[in-house]
């Protein structure tokens, strides 16, 4: 530095715990700047913050905003991270110095609640927290426990009649409703839509007018709760986006009627968790007394989340709390969860002119992100190194994956190495997890835990026989299909396809495994109970192992080897869902491509998402320079 601008940096201090120090100049006014770099008298932690490790010369990192002395007021904060780009770490390192700076100057008090959306991103940040000794201070949930810790007081179990909620709680409805936490809610409100439907026709409406399975009442009703809507004309118009058939307003008034029962009823679900302090106004069961709120993943936030948060700062006894939100608007992806435009209000509701910007990728090397470049051009990458892209063409009419498992297994083109995350659209992998158990390979499906549990209905209402089983699968699909056609719920019917298709190839596989001996139902509950990954939250994949996802579960994963599978699934509307799915790779990415008949072009001429204009044809594709040559391994 100094013979770069012949001027000194004074010295700054330590980060214990992180394995850095760094100096500070003044540069005028409440502007500062930082160098950091690797202490030599600390050991180096298993995780460098900043993207250090992947550092070959010196970077500018990010930008940083520090409040001034307390009771200024503002200090509220958003940061916009692309895929990649270590907005965890960073954001843990802020963190620790903010706790840091608190204990030298001898505070006892002051508290930072971290909330996200999802339980293993939540379970990183309790493992890092705890990692750097600051786990006093700081405390990380999602949403959904944040909603039930903080509002809903636990059951206390009592004999008698007499009641188990705290009278002294200074919540007079938290008092007077009395709510329970439910070991089966999502049964529970199964029972009451088809509770509510049987009297609708009996009593209200003629049978034909009232067209809805008891599933899709209560999906439009968590839809109704997820986006805060209770008005007639609010219901009506979500009910019409829906598709849903309806005559003389009968859906709307199940709908209606639903969302009564629900506030009624003493139980809680994961949606009670974040509507019912909003619907009923309630008030937090002990004080709150937060100094600093980070919210991590924003994006991802719905109207209950929103108002959740805006809840506790109200209630919040500090006033002066400063809120920082971080996210990605392109990996916003759970629309169907009603999360959409959550940055936008957080920016305009918490006064935030200019959101900070961390654009540089330090996860994906140069050629990967290069292609994900084509979805967000401000893509960056801190990493010098090329990497490696890769094809494979299966040919669909004689359904020989040989190649294709010899490379997850280490061999084929590429620098080699077993394992891999292989990653779907849609839950169109099943059979191919099953093949590789099959060959020895140790393979299994990420975070599909609800896929499993209906696998496991499945078998357990069906027949011990894999011909009658077939055809048991035959009519429950065409029984679903039916309902979902009355309510044009088309995304169901996608996935109801997809699932019968799963379940079929897993039969499949399953009866060439037994060949005959019987112990169908036994063996295909078992193999459902191996492939299944239930891993814990802060849990990492273990190397060798192959892993398969749907595109949505792999959010906030990352692997060495990754492998995209039927990218042709992908449509123009799937633009975040292939940005996800091209910045989970650290070194490999492969493209997985089924074609009808051998004299096909390879690539899916619908796929126009990574399908710029001026490679229209696989000639020009194969002049384009990703790295080191682009290889492809035919499967014949």
């Amino acid at each position: 530095f100094f013979f770069s601008l012949s001027c000194t940096i004074p010295q700054g201090g330590r980060h214990e715990g992180l394995g850095t120090h760094n100096c500070v100049a003044h540069l005028g006014g409440n502007y500062y700047f930082e160098i950091i770099a690797q202490d030599p008298q600390q050991p180096t932690p298993p995780k460098t913050w900043m993207g250090m490790s992947s550092l070959s010369s010196p970077s500018l990192l990010t930008f940083a905003v520090e409040r001034g002395g307390e009771g200024e007021g503002g200090g509220n904060a958003g940061v916009s991270a692309v895929a990649g780009g270590g907005k965890t770490t960073t954001m843990l390192g802020g963190v620790s110095e903010w706790v840091r700076r608190r204990r030298e100057e001898g505070r006892d008090g002051g508290k930072v609640l971290v909330v996200g959306f999802g339980k293993k991103n939540m379970g990183e940040w309790n493992d890092r927290v705890g990692a750097l000794g600051v786990g006093d201070w700081v405390s990380c949930c999602t949403f959904h426990s944040l909603g039930k810790n903080l509002f809903f007081e636990k059951p206390k179990i009592e004999t008698g009649s007499q009641p188990w909620y705290n009278n002294n709680s200074g919540n007079n409805k938290w008092s007077a409703i009395r709510h329970r936490l439910a070991s089966s809610p999502s049964a529970k409100k199964l029972r009451i839509a088809k509770e509510i439907i049987t009297n609708t026709n009996n009593h209200s409406f003629n049978h034909n007018n009232v067209v809805i399975s008891p599933l899709s009442l209560v999906q439009l009703t968590s839809m109704c709760q997820m986006n805060l809507i209770s008005e007639e004309e609010e219901v009506r118009r979500l009910v019409s986006e829906q598709g849903v058939e309806e005559e003389e307003g009968g859906v709307v008034r199940l709908v209606e009627k639903m969302l009564v029962r629900c506030r009624e009823e003493v139980r809680l679900d994961f949606d009670d968790m974040l509507w019912k302090p909003h619907v009923m106004d309630l008030e937090p069961i002990q004080p709150l007394f937060y100094d600093l709120i980070i919210v991590d993943e924003a994006q991802d936030m719905n109207p209950a989340m929103l108002s959740l948060l805006f809840r506790i700062l109200r209630f919040n006894k500090k006033k002066e709390v400063r809120t920082i939100y971080v996210g990605d608007r392109r990996q916003s992806i759970f629309d169907f969860m009603c999360a959409d435009g959550a940055m936008d209000v957080l920016k305009k509701e918490l006064g935030v002119l200019n959101e900070f910007t961390l654009t540089q990728a330090r996860r994906c090397p140069l050629s990967h992100t290069e292609l994900a470049r084509n979805l967000v051009p401000n893509l960056s990458t801190s990493r010098t190194d090329e990497g490696e892209i890769g094809l494979v063409t299966i040919s669909k009419e004689r359904k020989n994956y040989d190649e294709f498992d010899n490379i997850l297994m280490g061999g084929g083109v590429g620098r080699g190495g077993k394992g891999g995350f292989v990653l779907c659209l849609r839950n169109k992998f099943v059979g191919h997890c099953f093949r590789l158990v099959r060959k020895g390979v140790k393979a299994q499906i990420v975070g599909e835990t609800d896929v499993g549990g209906d696998l496991r209905s499945l078998i357990k209402h069906g027949p011990d026989n894999v011909e009658e089983f077939l055809l048991y699968l035959d009519k429950k699909e065409e029984m679903e299909k039916r309902v979902a056609l009355k309510n044009r719920a088309v995304s169901r019917l996608r996935f109801i396809t997809d699932f019968y298709t799963a379940a079929r190839e897993l039969t499949r596989e399953v009866e060439r495994e037994i060949q005959g001996r019987g112990g169908f139902r036994e063996r295909f509950g078992a193999v459902v109970s191996e492939l299944f990954w239930e891993g814990g939250e802060g849990d990492e994949f273990e190397e060798g192992t192959v892993y398969f996802s749907s595109v949505h579960r792999s959010k906030g994963r990352e692997h060495d080897r990754v492998f995209v599978l039927h990218p042709g699934l992908f449509e123009k509307k799937d633009i975040n869902l292939a940005y996800v799915a091209l910045t989970r790779s650290k070194n490999e990415l492969y493209f997985v491509v089924e074609k009808e008949k051998e004299e096909e072009d390879w690539f899916p001429k619908d796929w126009e998402i990574l399908k710029p204009e001026q490679y229209k044809a696989k000639k020009e594709f194969e002049k384009m320079k990703i790295g080191q040559d682009v290889w492809e391994a035919r499967i014949c």
